[in-house]
């Protein structure tokens, strides 16, 4: 199994809840493509959700785009995806997948210990709080960096000052160009 189904399948067995919604599935498989990845899932006789290495025919498909996959973790919206197969089970597979949160105070306590996973925790979840936040005062910090201090990007106002002093001499170089033809030709200026 690639590492990729082991992750999946380590989060899923995570969250053991889901058997208690899934096991009126069992047996059945389903395939999730979102492009341009393509997921087995199966369902097995306990009610567990696995990933697998794709085997057998599906019993439902899924089909999204990433945006319709993006809006669908980010907004709940289900907008653009194709379901075929078995509508129940696409749906009762979509609501598991999006109620399935990662303890990752678990395996945290497996590498750093039971305490400092607790407090490595509280501080994520905070930092994440204040992540877009963070990420946009961090983006216009740098901006402004390559702005002023470390030159790489140019300032609005001073590049339409640039763009018109192109234009300015541009104009004198014609004009130039003018007089020095009539020069040549033998034209008083």
């Amino acid at each position: 199994m690639n590492l990729q189904n082991q992750i999946i399948n380590h989060l899923l067995i995570q969250n053991d809840w889901m058997r208690d919604e899934l096991i009126l599935f069992k047996g059945k498989n389903i395939h999730l493509s979102i492009e341009p990845f393509i997921l087995q899932f199966n369902v097995d006789k306990s009610g567990q959700l696995s990933c697998s290495e794709i085997q057998s025919e599906p019993d439902t498909t899924i089909k999204m785009s990433p945006q319709a996959f993006i809006k669908m973790i980010t907004s709940k919206q289900k907008k653009g995806i194709d379901i075929s197969g078995d509508v129940d089970f696409a749906n009762t597979f979509s609501q598991v997948l999006l109620k399935t949160r990662w303890d990752i105070e678990e395996d945290l306590s497996h590498l750093v210990g039971d305490i400092a996973a607790v407090e490595l925790t509280k501080a994520g979840k905070a930092f994440f709080k204040s992540t877009k936040k963070g990420v946009r005062n961090f983006g216009e910090a740098l901006v402004e960096y390559w702005q002023e201090e470390d030159p790489v990007l140019a300032i609005k106002n001073e590049v339409e000052r640039f763009n018109s002093e192109v234009d300015l001499l541009k104009e004198k170089f014609s004009q130039l160009e003018a007089r020095s033809d009539r020069l040549i030709n033998g034209n008083d200026i």
